[in-house]
């Protein structure tokens, strides 16, 4: 594989934060010598920062971002792909429960036309809201949008060139809709894999929230209008 940006990004993970970086470091270092790693916290209120300087003075690749306050799933990952500088993109969460082992399984694939999307085969921890929440999302994504991603808000892998020829202009958990959907207009393809969802070990999930769900709602709207624009633009420019 070419080089990868590996993001990091998670709000009150202090006591995952160690192990997933550990995790991330041995198994991308299996996969390619050209890495980096970003580090984002999400404006978190326990011993996250401190832990994430000790880590960026101990390891020179490692880049960190500390967003002042809160600013949600969305824009903690726009901010991550900005400052990503390698051929490809990943993001991960700090709560553990993506296995960083996983990322092995795409060591042989090509990226060229194609994107990576990990699907979780393992939800048992889901409330009746998150379910609720990713069904919607399919349903969305199939019905309206046109695409069929098994899991559109897990783990993907994209080329930092692809992300550079669209125009990312959501900032909630729909942001990974919008990419997939417009990648998938421009033809870069989705290779599904399969991958375990671990159960947490430490904290709770911060998306049972009824104020996320209300963002997304309002997003909607303008995620479709988007859509169908870029898709009109795509079919005149083919033209």
């Amino acid at each position: 594989m070419e080089s990868i940006s590996i993001i990091l990004f998670g709000y009150n993970e202090s006591k995952t934060i160690e192990n997933v970086f550990i995790n991330t470091l041995i198994n991308i270092q299996k996969i390619t010598n050209d890495f980096e790693i970003i580090i984002i916290d999400d404006g978190s209120s326990d011993n996250s920062t401190n832990i994430i300087n000790d880590i960026t003075l101990k390891y020179p690749f490692v880049i960190s971002i500390f967003n002042n306050f809160n600013l949600g799933i969305g824009k903690t990952l726009l901010k991550g792909y900005k400052k990503a500088r390698k051929d490809n993109i990943c993001c991960l969460p700090l709560d553990g429960q993506f296995d960083p082992k996983e990322l092995l399984k795409i060591k042989d694939i090509d990226l060229e036309n194609n994107f990576i999307s990990f699907y979780r085969i393992k939800n048992f921890q889901y409330s009746i809201f998150r379910k609720s929440l990713s069904k919607i999302n399919f349903l969305l994504n199939f019905l309206i949008l046109g695409i069929y991603l098994k899991d559109v808000n897990w783990v993907k892998i994209y080329k930092n060139k692809h992300l550079k020829k669209i125009n990312i202009s959501l900032s909630s958990s729909l942001i990974e809709t919008e990419i997939c959907a417009k990648l998938i207009i421009n033809k870069i393809n989705p290779i599904q894999i399969e991958s375990l969802y671990l159960n947490r070990t430490y904290g709770e999930s911060k998306i049972n929230s009824y104020k996320i769900l209300s963002r997304v709602i309002l997003e909607i709207p303008i995620l479709v209008y988007n859509i169908i624009t870029f898709r009109i633009k795509k079919l005149f420019a083919r033209k």
